[in-house]
């Protein structure tokens, strides 16, 4: 089945979600709410309160005592995982490796995030899944393929700065 549907979304798709699902982390990492929001899934936006209610959101958990001292420096969009067709839609999961550094120490996770087109892999509109579950997605997006498997977060770990190239 995933060899099928990497056809359909063609190497031109594969590209274009890589490249979209990159500005879409830096904005998490530059805090730009606007570019988090254009490229947040629409059902997340509605259901969750609209784009005033999500700004402020993000603002509160992107801004807060924590987050001052971890900052997050830079990011790695790896490979789609694997294509689902829901109806109109194709599906995928993408990972997600995020460097942050507290002082002098360096440290990585590993997320993903939900990305779904509606036109056979031209646009993507994402759903970072450090936020949401299975269960809880299933309430946000109406369409959401029940093949697709959650993988989980990996937990931070502490890096050697020359692992992320200083």
């Amino acid at each position: 089945m995933f060899l099928s549907l990497f056809i359909i979304c063609g190497l031109a798709s594969q590209a274009a979600v890589s490249e979209l699902a990159k500005g879409f982390a830096n904005a998490y990492i530059e805090k730009d709410y606007q570019t988090i929001v254009k490229l947040t899934h629409p059902e997340i936006i509605e259901k969750g309160g609209g784009e005033d209610f999500i700004i402020s959101d993000l603002k509160a958990s992107l801004d807060n005592s924590a987050a001052q001292i971890l900052k997050y420096t830079s990011c790695e969009v790896l490979e789609p995982l694997e294509y689902f067709k829901e109806g109109e839609e194709l599906q995928t999961i993408i990972p997600v490796r995020f460097f942050l550094e507290a002082g002098e120490q360096l440290y990585g996770n590993t997320t993903h995030f939900l990305a779904v087109s509606p036109d056979e892999g031209q646009d993507w509109k994402f759903v970072h899944l450090e936020y949401y579950d299975a269960e809880s997605l299933k309430i946000f997006i109406s369409n959401l393929s029940p093949d697709i498997d959650f993988p989980a977060d990996k937990p931070f770990e502490v890096l050697n700065k020359e692992e992320k190239g200083g």
